[in-house]
């Protein structure tokens, strides 16, 4: 209750964490979206879209 009223304490260690986390999916999708194999598809929505697709219909 106290994360969601926006109340709770974050430690210092979990600041860092959560940063080391954030910073680690961020070069994540760089090394996605950033390679070269981007550059020829024209819809890039619909080719980053198309995974989650095939996820909600194959549950």
């Amino acid at each position: 209750m106290d994360i969601a009223a926006k109340e709770a304490d974050v430690t210092e260690v979990q600041q860092r964490e959560l940063d080391e986390a954030r910073a680690e999916q961020g070069r994540c999708i760089d090394a996605i979206y950033g390679h070269s194999r981007w550059d020829d598809i024209v819809d890039k929505y619909a080719a980053k879209m198309a995974p989650q697709k095939a996820a909600r219909v194959a549950l």
